[in-house]
């Protein structure tokens, strides 16, 4: 009898360790990152960007991004060499480019936004925009800025002026 109720006991130990730890992988996780992005014009997007494009979003994929370099140097931060640690999701979407409107290129490119879903875990970054498959856009472009948002290759881009970039 002791040895069923100990067996039974192990049994419910090893029942309840599971649940915590399939828990921790089921349960959806979000997290949400706001920021204030001012105005731009048609002109300074325009000014601004590097390329502007007519296409198509063809394929997107969402990959976890973990970034351990140094800070750049912001006011208030007491020192450049510190290191800091961060752990986001990027989409990064293919976009078969019908048109350049500004600069030339490729006939497709790639397009790195910050956010996405990754099994069990989103990133939102409120002022990006929404990319989705087959939706014909019109984007303003810019090389990653690598040494403050280093998440994207060195043939990736990002939208000039987050949402108001897309059309």
């Amino acid at each position: 009898m002791k040895k069923r109720i100990i067996h039974i006991s192990l049994t419910l130990i090893v029942v309840a360790v599971f649940a915590l730890l399939s828990f921790h992988y089921v349960l959806p996780r979000e997290n949400i990152i706001s920021a204030s992005i001012a105005y731009q014009t048609v002109e300074q997007l325009t000014d601004k960007s590097d390329k502007i494009i007519i296409g198509t979003v063809k394929s997107s994929e969402a990959l976890w991004f973990h970034n351990t370099s140094k800070r750049i140097q912001v006011q208030g931060w007491e020192s450049d060499e510190e290191r800091y640690d961060l752990k986001y999701i990027v989409t990064y979407y293919t976009v078969e480019i019908e048109e350049y409107l500004k600069g030339d290129g490729p006939k497709e490119i790639t397009v790195g936004l910050l956010g996405g879903t990754v099994r069990n875990h989103t990133f939102i970054f409120e002022d990006s925009p929404t990319l989705t498959e087959d939706e014909k856009v019109l984007l303003f472009l810019q090389p990653s800025w690598e040494e403050a948002v280093n998440y994207t290759g060195p043939d990736t881009y990002i939208i000039y002026g987050y949402y108001q970039g897309k059309y």
